[in-house]
Order: structure tokens, then C-alpha cells, then sequence
């Protein structure tokens, strides 16, 4: 073998050997990362379990507080409206989140108005109390309205964008808004009383602007959430979503980790020949110093 021939071996060996090396750290730099915690989101967590017989609202919700990270509230409670109301009188929860417990709160409480601010980190959870009709009035009010004073009308902004686009379902909205407003001036009027509620439309931003009695709002905001997207049917669609993601992402990990176990056999696999090499790398150096001794010497 010339000396220029076992050059290039020793430089290709030399290569493969650096090759090899890299291949090594990069199999085992391959671990699969670990899948990040999924937050659980605040209405989807379990409020606590047992029976909550005589406690009013103001307390369950004290004590939610207390139990369910997160979870803010605040309770706005009109004038004359007595300061038990509401209570339950036989409660008893288990495997209840706070989602459901709120539904039940706005389903069985007339009065009761809970409506949800996002933040830039928790939500809070406005809930307003009115007497309800019906309700006898407490000496406070019975005092207010002898008196000749009147309860001030309410002013309030409802954002109709999200209920009209539902309604529309990528038709004519502009129909599904006249629809909305008649449905609206509809329960309201059922609810009756001397004075009309004042209904008034933005349309570019289909904010609707209410002023009316408490009572009249109460009736608006039963109304509204009635014409709102079912809370347990979008919970249950993206749960689904949610379980066929994870379930991609359980293939795809499965995918890299057989990967990572081909690539890491052929690195076993180079890793075995190394030292052969390594050995044919000496002798080859042995060899070249011996050619390279045998070159420079004269010819006799």
C-alpha cells in the first residue's frame, strides 16, 4: 500500500470515527420531552362535598373561596332585598363542580343574576341579588316606598355578538338580531309593570343598551342565558377535542420513541466497532510511520 493511499484510509477512518461520536450525542440527547401539565380550568373544578342544609349563598360562596384557587366573587346585593335570600334549605353535593353549581344557582334562584368578568389571569364572578317578584318586602323597602321614593332605573350594556353569530350560524345575522331584540321585548313585556323597558341596538357592534327596572333586568338576563350556547354541550365538545388531542400526541410520542429506539441500536451498533477501528486506526498509524521512514532513507 503507497503512502498516499494510507493517507486517505487514516483521514476516512479518522472521519467515520467523528461520524460515529456525533451520532452518539445526538441519540442521547433524543429523550422525549415530557408532556406539560394541563391546567384544570377554574368551572370545571370539584367544590367540595357534604350537605349544606340552612346556608345561605353569601357563605357557600365564602367558602368556594377559600377551597377552589382562583375563584373570585363578589356579591351585589339591590336595596330591600332581604339579606338571607337566597338560602338552601337542603343542599347536599358530591362529584358537583363549580360550573354545575353556578347553573343551578341561576336555574333555581329568581333574582339571581351571576354573570362572569374574565382578567388577565382569574376570572370573577359578579353575582347580583334582587328581591324577586313575588317576595314579600322588607321594612326597608316597605319604608322607602311609603315614602314616595322610587327605585332608579338600571342602565346596562350586553354584548349580543356571540348569541346572534350562534343564532345566524354563518347566515343573515341581521335576521338572527331582529329575532334576538323581539325575544328580549317579548319576556320583558310579559313581565308587565307600569314602566317600559328601553331597549337600543349599536348593530356595527351589536352591543344592546338596557334601562329598565332591576325586575326587568332579571327577566333580560334570564332571557339572554336561555339564548346563550349550551354550557355542558360546549364543556362535553371540548373535552372531545381535548381527549383526540391527547390521543395524537400519545401516537406521535409513541412514533418518536420507537424512533429513538432504532437510532439508539445503530449507535450501540457503531459504538461496538469502535475499538476495532480504533485498533486498525494504530496499526495503520504504525504502518504509515513505517513507510514514511522507509521513503526517506536512500537507496543503497
Amino acid at each position: 500500500m503507497s503512502g498516499d493511499q494510507m493517507c486517505r484510509k487514516l483521514g476516512w477512518m479518522m472521519g467515520l470515527c467523528i461520524a460515529m461520536t456525533a451520532v452518539t450525542a445526538m441519540g442521547q440527547a433524543s429523550a422525549p420531552a415530557s408532556q406539560p401539565a394541563t391546567p384544570v380550568a377554574i368551572e370545571d373544578a370539584l367544590m367540595p362535598d357534604g350537605p349544606f342544609n340552612g346556608v345561605s349563598l353569601d357563605d357557600l360562596l365564602s367558602l368556594l373561596r377559600q377551597k377552589i384557587p382562583g375563584f373570585n366573587s363578589v356579591v351585589i346585593r339591590a336595596p330591600g332585598t332581604p339579606a338571607d335570600y337566597p338560602a338552601f334549605g337542603n343542599l347536599s353535593v358530591k362529584n358537583v363542580t363549580l360550573g354545575q353549581f353556578l347553573d343551578v344557582v341561576r336555574a333555581s334562584f329568581p333574582g339571581v343574576v351571576v354573570q362572569r368578568i374574565d382578567g388577565r389571569i382569574d376570572p370573577v364572578y359578579v353575582v347580583h341579588i334582587f328581591t324577586p317578584p313575588g317576595m314579600p318586602a322588607t321594612p326597608e323597602e316597605t319604608a322607602t316606598k311609603g315614602s314616595g321614593e322610587t327605585t332608579s332605573p338600571v342602565v346596562k350594556v350586553y354584548s349580543l355578538q356571540d348569541t346572534v353569530n350562534a343564532l345566524a350560524d354563518g347566515g343573515d345575522t341581521t335576521k338572527a338580531l331582529n329575532d334576538v331584540l323581539s325575544l328580549l321585548q317579548t319576556a320583558l313585556d310579559q313581565q308587565g309593570g307600569s314602566d317600559q323597558a328601553l331597549l337600543k341596538v349599536h348593530q356595527p357592534t351589536m352591543m344592546l343598551i338596557f334601562k329598565g327596572s332591576p325586575t326587568q333586568m332579571i327577566v333580560l338576563e334570564q332571557t339572554l342565558n336561555a339564548l346563550g350556547p349550551n354550557v355542558s354541550s360546549e364543556a362535553q365538545k371540548l373535552k372531545s377535542q381535548y381527549s383526540q388531542a391527547l390521543q395524537h400526541f400519545s401516537t406521535l410520542r409513541q412514533q418518536d420513541q420507537e424512533t429513538i429506539t432504532a437510532l439508539r441500536g445503530q449507535v450501540d451498533n457503531l459504538n461496538a466497532q469502535i475499538p476495532v477501528l480504533q485498533n486498525q486506526l494504530v496499526v495503520l498509524k504504525a504502518q504509515l510511520l513505517e513507510t514514511t521512514n522507509a521513503a526517506g532513507k536512500p537507496k543503497g
